[in-house]
């Protein structure tokens, strides 16, 4: 049985933490949380501490630890999986003196941003786990080089992206001309996601290209809403940009992927230190077989190949952003080309399927099982 630990299980945003469980089948799963929310269907028993007790989501107490001990005991489970370095801290009350494998994956702002929390103090909340924990599983190279910076040894690292279920983003794409040309963004709007990027390279674009009939549609909730439709407003944009809010998963999430021509998503490092690890909707745009133009930005280049599945520029840089696409909403040909490659790339290399093969592998070499 394999314990999976996360504070708050689970955000609707992480399909990437349901899937793991979902698609692993040759172990029993069992998650352990303080906050269950109910967002996703899991194939496993989830276990909350009684809500009676006052919860703090950055410390355990004392009664939290006793009965997640209890429930331990009643399970017995042969390897604990944290996920986010800041939830296996979280439990590391309860999971210090527990002697079974112990692996941790991390996702991004546990390692980019966190760090940075409490004037610099909050990589010394992690610490304990680094000398705990057998196996921590970077999504990619980028952040195993942050990871070794937070103090993590460098031989406790394994690269390991967690994949996602291409089978749901499969739409019946021609990549031929509509009249519209159509550029999508799903993302949360936040300042990394390079929102901003997008829209001043409309602005550049429609000077360019005045006769181009363009429609930019953001798919996402969060912080930067007010400030994005300002500048929409204030630039003359209004006719070109919708903001859908979020979408779930299904039919009109993908009538959104089909409508579009291409895929934007310009990540940052905004300026608090926070980065992406391997943004889910580029992956999923790829697995619709949208060309992607994205960031030479954390572990993106390493599933965007600059020119085969994808187009990379530099962070924050509006005016190749502005010439690429330009260029893309003449050339259908080219549109296709890398959007087949994306949609070969998506389900060879990072269907979840395949990637939960190897998450099982892991486990079984933890648990010394050949």
């Amino acid at each position: 049985m394999i314990l999976h630990l996360e504070r708050k299980f689970t955000a609707p945003t992480e399909v990437f933490i349901a899937d793991q469980i979902n698609f692993q089948n040759e172990y029993q799963n069992i998650v352990f949380t303080v906050k269950h929310l109910n967002n996703l269907k899991i194939n496993a028993e989830v276990i909350q501490s009684p809500a009676r007790w006052p919860i703090n989501l950055r410390i355990i107490n004392n009664k939290q630890t006793l009965f997640l001990k209890g429930k331990y005991e009643e399970h017995r489970p042969a390897l604990i999986h944290g996920h986010f370095l800041t939830d296996a801290s979280y439990f590391h009350r309860f999971t210090k003196n527990i002697d079974v494998p112990k692996v941790c994956s991390a996702y991004g702002y546990d390692v980019s941003r966190f760090p940075q929390y409490f004037f610099g103090l909050g990589r010394y909340y992690v610490q304990p786990v680094f000398d705990n924990y057998d196996r921590f599983l970077a999504m990619s190279d980028d952040m195993a080089n942050d990871l070794v910076l937070m103090g993590c040894p460098q031989k406790k690292i394994r690269i390991h992206y967690h994949g996602i279920d291409t089978q749901l983003f499969k739409v019946d794409r021609t990549y031929e001309d509509s009249g519209t040309f159509n550029i999508l963004t799903i993302a949360s709007l936040v300042p990394k996601k390079g929102h901003m990027t997008v829209l001043k390279s409309l602005v550049t674009l429609k000077k360019m290209l005045p006769q181009l009939k363009v429609v930019y549609t953001v798919v996402g909730r969060g912080e930067m809403l007010e400030s994005l439709e300002k500048y929409v407003a204030e630039n003359g944009l209004r006719g070109n940009v919708e903001f859908k809010g979020h979408v779930n998963h299904g039919d009109e999430f993908l009538k959104v992927l089909k409508q579009a021509d291409v895929f934007v998503h310009p990540s940052i490092t905004d300026r608090r230190g926070d980065k992406e690890g391997i943004p889910g909707t580029i992956v999923q745009a790829m697995a619709s077989g949208l060309p992607v133009i994205a960031t030479h930005h954390a572990g993106i280049p390493e599933v965007i190949l600059a020119n085969w599945n994808g187009l990379l520029i530099k962070e924050n840089d509006d005016l190749q952003l502005a010439e690429l696409l330009m260029e893309l909403s003449a050339n259908s040909n080219k549109r296709k080309f890398l959007g087949q490659n994306a949609l070969n790339t998506a389900i060879n290399e990072l269907d979840v399927r395949k990637k939960t093969k190897d998450l099982v592998n892991i486990y079984k070499k933890e648990l010394s099982i050949d």
